[in-house]
């Protein structure tokens, strides 16, 4: 048997639908990319007159009319044998199934290429409008091919109301961040925070919740999972109303280091204790069902791994952050504000590394763990937004305040995974888990 041949039958046939799905959609993305920058340059420079809204808008929509009708034609070439052996009606209802599927994505696809477009035009002397949308259209691929392909994973495990959920969720990160990024057409942030606080009121809504439906049934405890999450989003709801208050109300549009600070400082206490215990959970959950090893020495191990990967890490993130501000600065100083600008990033480290344990260690595809993969986008999309603005901040503050937002939606993202995440377990687990409850 050639290697063709067992490459065929291994991989390509158990992942044939999703290897033909990003197929036709970079083939379809492909030609759309370079139509669409044509118009661009076009229409910027003789009808639009230099107006770059316009010019973004109109090529993002001359894009999407440009990909959907290849990427169906490329679908239905790839599955013409079905279609013509079968009747005919379910290619229609086959593309109005995909075109649902493709909704909520599309909305995020558009929000992030119109903005992008938009900035680059606006913001950067000399850049030609074919080359903002090429740079904002690739940007924005690759934010729209990750959540296309979990879009498609989610459509074959979830059920009709989870889909709703799942789909739900994306629109309202869609709209929410599209807040944030719009409020930004001339990089002033106004709107950023009042977005962020109520993506952190409902985290911590969802929070209560589930804790309170836990208690009345006898369910909670004090050090269990939920219960410290709970405490650790209430102090960084706290945190993000306290910074709010430096911002509006006394007028200081960086109010660094301040009470703030310590609040989300003590709040990563209690999610790292929180996320702890996700990933001896998860490693209980997993190591059950799929091996009949002891539990506690695959627990014991992973124990290991998480303190390894701490201390690697961490001393990573403290030794680049002083050599960054060496270069930059010429000199370091070792003040509490040094401290607290360390301590965001080496936090993160610790609670990031037992939340990619927790979702490595899940190998079911299970909507049983959809909120657990909620949780781990949570504490992901955060460290992400903590890390870009650590570190953009030591390598140019001044660049650093104009392009604040972008770390923003990353901070209001994770909110929202969270208050999903928790909303999830109290719609579609928590139930499960009352009803084998004596």
């Amino acid at each position: 048997m050639g290697i063709v041949e067992i490459f065929r039958k291994c991989f390509y046939l158990k992942y044939r639908e999703t290897i033909l799905l990003n197929k036709n959609l970079v083939i379809a993305d492909t030609i759309s990319l370079f139509a669409s920058s044509f118009f661009a340059q076009f229409y910027y420079l003789t009808v639009a007159a230099g107006s770059a809204l316009i010019d973004s808008i109109l090529t993002a929509a001359v894009e999407w009319t440009i990909d959907t009708p290849i990427f169906f034609a490329l679908f239905y070439l790839d599955n013409r044998k079905f279609y013509i052996e079968n009747d005919g009606g379910r290619l229609k209802t086959d593309i109005v199934h995909q075109l649902g599927l493709f909704g909520a994505c599309d909305v995020m696809y558009v929000v992030i290429k119109v903005f992008l477009q938009y900035q680059l035009l606006a913001q950067i002397k000399g850049i030609q409008p074919y080359e903002a949308s090429l740079i904002s259209s690739l940007i924005a691929w690759g934010v729209y091919l990750i959540i296309i392909n979990v879009t498609m994973k989610a459509a074959r495990i979830f059920s009709r109301a989870e889909l709703v959920w799942y789909y739900t969720l994306v629109l309202v990160i869609a709209l929410a961040n599209s807040i944030i990024f719009f409020s930004n057409l001339n990089l002033n942030p106004f709107l950023d925070q009042p977005v962020i606080n109520i993506s952190a009121a409902s985290a911590l809504f969802a929070a209560i919740l589930v804790v309170t439906r836990k208690y009345m049934r006898g369910l909670l405890r004090l050090r269990g999972t939920f219960f410290l999450l709970m405490v650790g989003i209430s102090f960084w709801f706290s945190a993000e109303m306290t910074w709010t208050y430096y911002l509006f109300v006394l007028h200081n549009p960086n109010p660094f280091p301040s009470p703030a600070d310590a609040l989300w400082l003590i709040g990563y206490g209690f999610l790292i204790a929180a996320l702890y215990n996700v990933s001896v959970d998860t490693t209980k959950a997993t190591t059950t069902l799929s091996t009949t090893r002891p539990v506690s020495r695959k627990i014991e191990r992973n124990k290991y791994v998480m303190f390894a990967t701490w201390g690697g890490v961490g001393l990573a993130i403290v030794l680049s952050y002083i050599y960054i501000s060496e270069i930059q600065g010429g000199a370091t100083t070792y003040d509490l504000s040094f401290a607290i600008s360390v301590a965001y990033p080496l936090l993160d480290a610790i609670i990031l590394v037992p939340t990619v344990l927790s979702i490595w260690t899940l190998r079911r595809a299970s909507p049983e763990f959809t909120h657990w993969v909620l949780l781990g986008a949570f504490v992901i999309l955060n460290a992400l937004g903590d890390i870009g603005f650590a570190y953009s901040e030591i390598i140019n503050p001044q660049v650093a305040s104009k392009q604040e937002w972008i770390w923003d939606t990353f901070f209001n993202s994770s909110y929202l995974c969270m208050a999903a995440a928790l909303l999830w377990y109290n719609r579609f687990s928590l139930p499960a888990l009352i009803a084998v409850s004596p």
